[in-house]
Formats: C-alpha cells, structure tokens, sequence
C-alpha cells in the first residue's frame, strides 16, 4: 500500500543517514518504537480493508443465491439443493418431497391493480407466509414468475401434502387492503415424492403435472403425484392415510 511504502521510504533514508554518521544514535530507540507503532497501525487497517473486502464478497454471494424481489432462494440455488437431495437418497435414503406453488390468476390481477400489487402479493401474499409456515430445514425458493417451489426433506407424500395443503389454506386466508380494493389471494399447489428412478428432471415434471392438475380442477387447491397418478389433496384424506 502507499502507507506502506512510505514507511519502507523513512526506514532506508533513516539508515543511510544512520551509516553515514549524520544521526545521533540515541535516536535510534525511539525512531524503531514509532516504527514499530506505524506497522501495527499499518496491520490493523489492513486487517479492517480485508474485513470490508471479505464481507463484500460474502455480500455479492449472498445475493446470487438469492431472489432480490422475495429475498427466498432463486432458481440456481433449488436446481443444487434436488441434486444434493437426490445424490443424498442415492447414498443414505434419504427420502424428500418437492411442491410446486403457482398463484391463481396472477396476470390477471398484474393487469387490473398494476405490477407494484403484484410485487406485494409476491412478497407479501405469498413469499412471507411461506418463510413462516415452512420447518427450519425447508427450503423455499422463488422458481420463477409467480412460481414458487419447496423441498421438504425427511418427509413422505403424504407428510408434505398435509404441510402444503396448510400453507395453501393460510395463503388463502391472506388478503392485501389497497385503496379501493381487497385483493384475494389464492395458489394451486402440486407436490412429488422423490423415487430411486429419479432425476431433478422427472421429479420436477411429476410436481409440475399435480400443480397442473390442481389448477385444471379449479384452482385453489393442491394435488399430489403418487408416482403413477396426481390425486387431490384433502385435509380428510389425508388425515386417513397418516392414521
């Protein structure tokens, strides 16, 4: 650094004049001591530059891993994070559920209220009460658009149907006062398990036809994809299979 250099500057001239007898040498003891006190000053800046630097980098990381609008995870970060589910099943068995969430007829209502109110409804009709619905070791991402998508690790069809059919009634109780409206917010969601015959692939087409079943029945509903067949997701039935 220049500080730096400059100190180096004032040690070779003090030196020279040292060796040539321009200097008196009882100066030498206290020059060495500021010596010393500039180079720890010098340290302990740098040390807080590097600081700045790293938290930076962490900084710039932590938003290409994250969606800037809902602040959930994007789509880079779910495309890792099934790989590393499914390599995880290979290994250990480690079984896992995806959930696909779409949100009814959001176009819709882009165009009537305007795209501000559809970054409300992203945020906060939507992406906020998955945060606080979703376990500790969920991860929800936004998947793109209105779509958004959940892993459910250490979970069962059945298990993740019965949590996606709660977030979907807890969006569907969500509503956002603007000035001369009340907009409703409801979500087709469609859900997988992940096989031993899968891929991110296949898993994510599986979960993507139960949301499109959802939404082909209506809308405001979830189904789940049993591996041969999508079937609507109800809180009775549900209840009946884990029983």
């Amino acid at each position: 650094s220049r500080q730096f250099g400059a100190l180096v500057v004032l040690v070779v001239g003090y030196l020279l004049l040292f060796f040539s007898g321009h200097v008196d040498p009882s100066w030498t003891p206290p020059f060495l001591l500021f010596v010393l006190g500039f180079s720890v000053l010098l340290a302990l800046s740098g040390l807080v530059e590097l600081k700045g630097e790293v938290s930076k980098i962490e900084a710039q990381l932590a938003d290409a891993r994250t969606d800037a609008l809902t602040g959930l995870a994007n789509r880079r970060v779910l495309d890792d994070e099934i790989q590393r589910r499914l390599s995880e099943k290979s290994r250990k068995g480690a079984g896992f559920c995806v959930a696909m969430i779409d949100i009814d007829h959001f176009k819709e209502i882009n165009d009537r209220y305007g795209h501000l109110t559809g970054d409300l409804i992203l945020t906060q009709g939507v992406a906020d009460v998955i945060r606080k619905h979703k376990r500790t070791m969920d991860m929800a991402a936004r998947y793109g658009g209105d779509e958004f998508a959940i892993i459910y690790p250490a979970s069962n069809l059945n298990e993740a149907s019965m949590a996606v059919e709660n977030l979907r009634a807890a969006i569907t109780g969500t509503q956002l006062p603007l000035e001369d409206a009340t907009v409703a917010i409801t979500v087709s969601i469609g859900v997988a398990e992940a096989t031993g015959d899968d891929d991110a692939d296949s898993l994510m087409k599986r979960a993507d036809e139960a949301l499109y079943a959802a939404k082909q029945a209506g809308r405001n509903q979830g189904y789940q994809h049993n591996s041969s067949d999508c079937e609507p997701i109800t809180a009775d039935e549900l209840l009946a299979r884990i029983a």
